[in-house]
């Protein structure tokens, strides 16, 4: 069975079909194309797979020799048993001297609907985020010639070059390689799908200690298209998208209390700068949660108020994991908040948030308009999930308590454009940071005082300079214990 792509010039070859036995012989080249990513289709039956490593869309553009655009499909391969795809390409002249097939692997979330030079409807998928291969092959004279082309999940955010030469992406050795090469004669055994190694979760070797959860490690897609437009400065935007694998970690189940930094106080092991207790007389300072060493009323309460350096010498006087801890970097919140690849709008799902899903939106200054009841800041953990909030609630799926509200958090390195050196060194990013320089740290989560649209946990935020704000706190994390 055929069905035309474009009269005279190409073929699709439906997958498990057979062509006519009596049908006269005609010169074909035929393309099986393979891929080791996951797939959507797998998600509900293999929970450790990361949705955001998984595909379910290909993209096939027939080019000639001058990367004309000849024909292009596009087609739904979601589950594991559409793959191997094959396609059937007919000699033409309308090539020359070779056909060019641009295959592209992609999730249909990250594609925005276009129109091919023929006017019929596509998806245009963002490069960052796409499988790119091209292949360039002479088109037979006689016979039937089969090749095997393998789209790799390596190859993810590395696009081809249509330049002179023609550069592709063909394995995580060959980032910059051929067209013409790394197709295999013939058909494949079997499909790789599935295979892609670094898709998968991967558990911490620590016990975590009091108070501490595990964040497995694993795949996810930094950066968010929604939230273009709401960050405070263009240069803070959450794109481009980055696709990163994040080793497993440690991370406080709760934001740095006032009583753990009273212990800290007390027993010796901090002897650093500490904010003045505040009087009610002063107007956003009477916020801040310090009132003393010797004084437990606001035990229950997150830190704040304190300078960046106390935050990271805080982090650094507890144990977890391999050593001590370290403010989170920027990476590591944002998978954690959202679910590990889940791409959560906040802890709880997709659901707007109201009053009673975290703290937000609280009294404050006086002249600062709020919607939610009470003032101030609230004790960590006081939204768990709960049936009387439509089971919303501030905690991710590993059981971390408050990334959407309560305090903003600092994070270990800086707050720079997702253009920058730092987020750009390669397709795919393996636990990326950041150097904090104290100019301009970064900060993740809305908090008490914010507005409910502020608690989306892809917004990026910062705060210049060193001073803490009674809007901002911080959590820490501790490195994995090596294998």
């Amino acid at each position: 069975m055929r069905t035309a792509w474009a009269a005279g010039v190409a073929t699709i070859l439906v997958a498990g079909a057979a062509c006519s036995s009596t049908a006269p012989a005609r010169p074909q080249l035929v393309i099986v194309v393979d891929t080791d990513a996951h797939v959507v289709g797998e998600l509900d039956s293999n929970p450790a797979v990361s949705p955001d490593a998984t595909i379910d869309t290909l993209r096939v553009d027939v080019l000639d020799d001058q990367n004309n655009e000849i024909d292009l499909r596009t087609f739904v391969v979601a589950d594991t048993a559409s793959w191997p795809l094959s396609f059937g390409i007919e000699p033409s002249s309308a090539y020359g001297s070779e056909v060019r097939v641009w295959i592209r692997g992609f999730r249909a979330l990250f594609a925005a609907p276009g129109t091919a030079a023929n006017g019929a409807a596509t998806l245009d998928p963002l490069p960052e985020v796409t499988i790119d291969r091209l292949v360039a092959i002479p088109l037979p004279s006689s016979g039937v010639e089969q090749l095997t082309v393998t789209l790799q999940t390596d190859c993810m955010g590395t696009p081809s070059s249509f330049g002179t030469p023609l550069i592709t992406c063909i394995d995580a050795g060959q980032l910059a390689g051929d067209p013409h090469t790394g197709l295999v004669t013939g058909g494949p055994a079997a499909s790789s799908v599935g295979t892609w190694a670094p898709a998968l979760e991967v558990p911490c070797n620590a016990t975590p200690g009091a108070n501490q959860v595990c964040i497995p490690g694993g795949f996810f897609i930094l950066g968010d298209l929604n939230a273009v437009g709401d960050a405070p400065t263009t240069d803070f935007e959450t794109v481009p998208l980055h696709p990163v694998i994040m080793s497993p970690f440690l991370l406080d189940q709760y934001e740095f209390t006032v009583g753990r930094l009273r212990t800290l106080v007390n027993s010796g092991a901090f002897k650093g700068t500490l904010p003045t207790p505040a009087t009610p007389s002063d107007s956003y300072d009477q916020f801040c949660t310090w009132l003393g060493a010797n004084d437990a009323t606001h035990d229950d309460l997150p830190v704040n108020c304190v300078s960046y350096a106390t935050a990271q010498a805080l982090c650094g006087l507890v144990t977890g994991g391999a050593g001590h801890g370290v403010l989170p970097t920027e990476a590591q919140w944002e998978y954690a908040a959202r679910g590990r690849g889940q791409r959560l709008w906040y802890p709880w799902g997709d659901m707007d948030p109201q009053c009673c899903s975290a703290s937000l939106d609280r009294a404050g200054p006086p002249d600062v308009p709020t919607t939610c009841t009470g003032t101030g800041l609230e004790p960590v953990g006081s939204h768990p999930l709960s049936p009387a909030c439509a089971g919303m609630g501030d905690v991710t799926r590993d059981n971390v308590f408050d990334m959407a509200g309560s305090v903003s958090e600092v994070l270990g390195d800086d707050e720079q454009a997702f253009t920058a050196p730092c987020w750009t060194g390669a397709a795919i990013l393996t636990d990326p940071v950041c150097q904090a320089t104290n100019a301009a740290y970064g900060q993740r989560g809305s908090n008490w005082n914010g507005g409910e649209a502020t608690a989306l946990l892809a917004l990026r935020n910062y705060a210049a300079g060193a001073a803490g704000q009674p809007t901002a706190g911080f959590r820490c994390a501790y490195a994995d214990t090596t294998p």
